[in-house]
């Protein structure tokens, strides 16, 4: 990942990759066996101090909304068996320190 600190401001740019794996191996009929595919996930933080007690924040997880399959038999587009969705994640507030 990428940090920014200077002054009141703390930007992140993180970078995830999770590459593909054999989840189940069916050794009596290999195209039965199971493969969850790679994943790249982008996540981003922000925080600016208003003040030295209050700052505000933005969290943004998986920022491209990047998903990851699951294939059957082979790790190939046309062997596709299902979609896990992971939306973006978005969370925002107000920090005050007393």
């Amino acid at each position: 990942g990428l940090t920014y600190n200077q002054g009141r401001w703390d930007v992140r740019l993180m970078w995830n990759v999770a590459g593909t794996y054999l989840l189940s191996l069916d050794t009596s009929d290999p195209s039965n066996s199971e493969f969850v595919g790679r994943r790249e996930q982008w996540d981003f933080f922000a925080r600016f101090k208003v003040t030295r007690n209050v700052s505000v924040f933005l969290d943004v997880i998986n920022l491209l909304e990047d998903n990851r399959g699951r294939y059957r038999g082979l790790h190939r587009d046309d062997r596709r068996a299902q979609t896990n969705v992971f939306p973006r994640s978005l969370s925002a507030g107000l920090q005050a320190r007393y």
